[in-house]
């Protein structure tokens, strides 16, 4: 089996970088997302890969989400898992924790940003291996 190695990506600095960690599992990939001031696992979700019936050449991918109660990490979990299985044709599970206390809409928004920063970055460093 070819040695695959851990991918490793970030944006973002201080309480505001998110760090995103990958393991590719054959074509497929299992992905971790923290950052903030408390990393966490908050929720998970596992972005599926298919071809939709009315659409034979178009891709496509469904998500499913678990979340831990009172938390809101499954917004983007469930963006990186759509985002990631659409782009790489794969199935692709996503964990995610990212908190920082009291945070405004203005954190809230770049810390996605942040994520989304990320999510190119690690998407690129894949095609490379």
């Amino acid at each position: 089996m070819k040695d695959q190695k851990i991918i490793q990506v970030s944006a973002g600095e201080g309480k505001y970088e998110v760090c995103i960690r990958a393991i590719p599992c054959g074509r497929d990939l299992s992905v971790t997302i923290t950052g903030g001031t408390e990393p966490h696992v908050g929720a998970c979700a596992i972005g599926i890969g298919r071809l939709p019936d009315e659409r034979p050449m178009q891709y496509s991918a469904t998500v499913s989400t678990f979340t831990v109660p009172d938390h809101k990490d499954d917004v983007v979990a469930k963006m990186a898992a759509k985002e990631l299985a659409d782009t790489l044709h794969a199935n692709v599970t996503v964990t995610c924790g990212i908190h920082i206390d009291g945070a405004t809409k203005e954190e809230l928004i770049m810390l996605q940003d942040n994520v989304k920063q990320a999510l190119q970055a690690l998407q690129m460093q894949h095609m490379q291996q």
